[in-house]
């Protein structure tokens, strides 16, 4: 069956400070001093004031050491009481004490502890966090192994499988021979054999996916471009025959107008036509009225010789009709 390792808990240790007691200075002068400061009237201002100051300069040292010790001690009985909190299940206290112990003073196992109640309640990503910072700050080697191992525990919950066999893999440099490094190294790498040929699966069926609408979208292009070139053409039939139907009634305009204008040259023509013969007439009566009798006589002899003529030429083309009929 395929187990993960709970998370390995460090015992605390504080490395207790060791400062001296503090003592003080006293200057002493030589009884030939005191006679030569007083004959020579010499003052020891200068050697008094690199006095204060070297005392001073001790002071600010032991304060700054006791402030320190007073932090860490502080420190150490945050960690302690976390550890409790911890012993005990009360996951969340235990997560307060550790962070208040890391205000107070930096600690590699607080930050890997602090590590272990994060995981513990699933919040990972900041679980990984400390865990390298416990490992930045830690010089055990023991200590980093588990902060790696740790750590790929947290990576191999996220599915992060990749990450996980490096933090193992790490782990496993500084602490070799140990069986649950390589068991979840072991299970870390087929887990990400496994998440990779899945990856490849999905990338291969959404390339086909991806093509398969892409074939698709290609196809509905081609289809709506035969449409449009089919609108198109259509759309140019519409426009030359109304082009056509156009230029035709352009034509049938032109050729009313024309006609239009032949009417009206026509017209012109037979009015004038008209008035010619009106004048005409009008100019043959008053000829006419003005005939001497002699000249009408004339005139109505030569008109009945003409009558004369055509009634020869009707009376020989009748009898030429009539012999033709007898002769059938």
């Amino acid at each position: 069956m395929n187990y993960l390792n709970v998370p390995l808990m460090h015992n605390l240790f504080f490395l207790r400070m060791k400062i001296k007691p503090s003592f003080s200075y006293r200057l002493i002068p030589m009884q030939n001093d005191i006679e030569k400061a007083s004959c020579t009237n010499y003052s020891l201002t200068i050697p008094m004031n690199l006095f204060r100051r070297s005392f001073l300069v001790l002071l600010v040292i032991i304060l700054t050491g006791a402030n320190h010790f007073i932090h860490a001690q502080q420190a150490h009985n945050y960690r302690l009481n976390a550890d409790k909190y911890f012993k005990i299940g009360k996951i969340n206290q235990a997560e307060e004490q550790y962070r208040k112990s890391l205000e107070k003073e930096e600690s590699a196992r607080a930050e890997y502890n602090l590590g272990n109640t994060l995981y513990l309640q699933k919040r990972l990503d900041e679980a990984v966090e400390h865990y390298q910072k416990a490992i930045e700050l830690g010089k055990n080697p023991d200590l980093k192994a588990d902060a790696y191992y740790n750590m790929g525990n947290a990576h191999f919950q996220k599915q992060a499988f990749d990450k996980s066999v490096e933090a193992y893999k790490n782990a496993l440099k500084l602490r070799p021979d140990d069986l649950a490094f390589k068991h979840n190294l072991h299970l870390a790498q087929k887990m990400l054999k496994q998440q990779q040929q899945q990856q490849q699966q999905q990338q291969q069926q959404q390339d086909k996916k991806d093509k398969n609408k892409d074939d698709k979208d290609n196809k509905q292009d081609q289809q709506q471009q035969q449409q449009d070139k089919k609108q198109d053409q259509q759309q140019d039939k519409k426009d030359k025959s109304k082009e056509q139907n156009k230029q035709g009634e352009q034509e049938k305009d032109q050729q009313k107008e024309q006609q239009k204008k032949q009417d009206q040259k026509d017209q012109r023509e037979e009015d004038g036509k008209k008035e010619d013969a009106k004048g005409g007439e009008e100019k043959e009566a008053p000829e006419r009225k003005n005939l001497s009798k002699e000249d009408a006589l004339r005139l109505l002899k030569v008109i009945e010789q003409e009558d004369k003529k055509v009634n020869q030429k009707l009376r020989k083309a009748t009898g030429q009709r009539n012999k033709s009929k007898k002769d059938w």
